[in-house]
């Protein structure tokens, strides 16, 4: 999953710091997998935003965890899809929240993903989709 704008906070004692659109993020927190935290995952922006406290602050952010709101992130829940649309997910896209786009009678998502394994984001009961590029397909109706 995915920022879907930017978030600014202030963040321990840095002041505040904006975290930019399409930032990935995670639910991995220290002591396992939790739904309920977003956590920052990629901390490329850090440098090119902040050269100068770069690595004092990326090591803060992965110590310490930045949760980013979920109204900031990207995603499209399963009861707004059409009647021919469902989720899908791989184990792997479920344990990294890149849930897809399925289209009933194609093999593949509206990204291009193909399902060759068990939808795991159906068994696991996930409620919304967080592929970028699928939710961009559907927003401009490809």
């Amino acid at each position: 999953m995915v920022t879907r704008k930017d978030y600014t906070v202030k963040f321990r004692d840095y002041g505040n710091i904006t975290v930019p659109k399409g930032t990935r993020v995670t639910h991995e927190t220290a002591l396992g997998f939790d739904r309920n935290y977003n956590f920052v995952a990629e901390l490329d922006w850090v440098t090119k935003f902040y050269p100068t406290i770069d690595n004092i602050l990326k090591m803060d952010l992965e110590n310490y965890g930045l949760n980013i709101p979920e109204e900031y992130l990207n995603k499209i829940e399963k009861e707004h899809l059409n009647k021919n649309e469902d989720i899908y997910g791989n184990k792997g896209a479920v344990w990294s929240d890149e849930i897809h786009i399925s289209i009933s009678g194609q093999s593949t998502t509206l990204c291009g993903t193909p399902m060759l394994a068990f939808n795991w984001a159906s068994i696991e009961n996930l409620s919304h989709v967080s592929c970028p590029k699928c939710i961009d397909k559907k927003k401009n109706n490809v």
